[in-house]
């Protein structure tokens, strides 16, 4: 089906294989005292070895298998076949069809997208097309998470997202700005099931502005501010949740230099509502049913040290705060990540 792809002038190179490793071991330590989410414990690791086969320079196909496993379980969580064919006529633009770039690397802000489904749903299967020209950064995707059958009791779910930034000034040296632009609908239903369920589709859109500065201080290496406006709507036929729609105001000052990192934040949520995003952005609770926060205040901080122990393996660590100045709430987490990821390891 990929051969219609290649241009008259391609000539199919000598078989080209290579190994791909993805390793993410994590640790999180959730201490949530609030009446919106829980604490919790994630500890374990996820890998992902893939073969890529390179049967022409534009076309890219790959087949692994993506292992997940918690300490404390004698077997793995997940254990999920993994495979892409990806066509990429240009160094700008790349089409995948199966196994996504997923995850984090869709570059989603926290109150669209909760950071530890990295790892608890990483695998994403359906099709994306990513381009990049320097001006204009983008990640168009549906992921296609329960397929429905014919006649089937279950209900089908994916997720259309968008994350997209446009950099006005990239040759300037003093001040980068960009402007990010983010999407993402999801949605439960389908025809023909036997048992027909609630429908529902959520949207979530973001839009912002982040200005990004080096300087010359030795401790600070660069200063990030940033401002996002957020929205929610529940655009379901039959509207079952608290809120039907609302909005969201991000706020960040970010510090960082080669090792170190340190963010203050204030959010403002009112109605807020994300069907992937951090719990404690959202203005419902998942912890008591009926508890409802209309108009949510955040303020939060984290510290991060990064360090690269070796070419593609790097080690994180971080703690995050937060504070809710109406309930007055204090809230933490400490996280701590050992990554591996080695890619083109040549076979053949």
């Amino acid at each position: 089906m990929l051969k219609p792809l290649l241009g008259q002038n391609d000539s199919i190179p000598t078989s080209k294989l290579s190994l791909n490793i993805e390793n993410f071991n994590f640790l999180k330590n959730a201490e949530y005292f609030n009446p919106i989410v829980d604490g919790y414990t994630d500890l374990g690791y996820f890998v992902a070895p893939t073969i890529a086969y390179r049967p022409a320079k534009k076309i890219k196909l790959e087949v692994g298998v993506h292992l997940l496993k918690y300490s404390g379980k004698d077997k793995f969580t997940k254990v999920l076949p993994l495979y892409s064919a990806v066509y990429m006529p240009n160094e700008k633009f790349e089409m995948r069809m199966g196994t996504l770039h997923g995850g984090l690397a869709h570059g989603l802000i926290e109150p669209l997208y909760f950071a530890d489904l990295h790892w608890r749903e990483n695998v994403e299967n359906g099709v994306q097309f990513l381009f990049q020209n320097g001006f204009i950064t983008s990640d168009l995707w549906i992921n296609w998470e329960d397929f429905m059958e014919n006649s089937s009791d279950d209900q089908e779910r994916f997720s259309l997202g968008f994350s997209g930034k446009i950099n006005p000034f990239r040759k300037s040296d003093k001040i980068k700005i960009s402007l990010p632009v983010q999407f993402l609908f999801t949605h439960r239903g389908g025809q023909g099931n036997i048992h027909e369920g609630h429908v529902e589709s959520l949207t979530n859109s973001a839009a912002g502005i982040v200005f990004e500065m080096p300087t010359q201080s030795p401790i600070i290496s660069s200063i990030k501010l940033e401002n996002y406006c957020l929205s929610y709507v529940d655009n379901s036929p039959s509207k079952q949740h608290d809120f039907s729609k609302g909005f969201g105001w991000l706020s960040g000052l970010g510090l960082a230099n080669k090792h170190f990192s340190l963010s203050f934040n204030y959010w403002y949520g009112y109605h807020f509502m994300s069907s992937k995003g951090h719990p404690m952005f959202q203005s419902v609770s998942e912890r008591i049913d009926g508890y409802t926060s209309p108009g949510r205040k955040l303020i939060s901080s984290e510290f991060g040290y990064f360090m690269t122990i070796y070419n593609g393996v790097k080690l994180q660590s971080g703690i995050q705060y937060f504070y809710d100045p109406q309930r007055k709430d204090f809230d933490y987490s400490y996280s701590l990540f050992l990554i591996v990821s080695l890619s083109e390891i040549k076979i053949k």
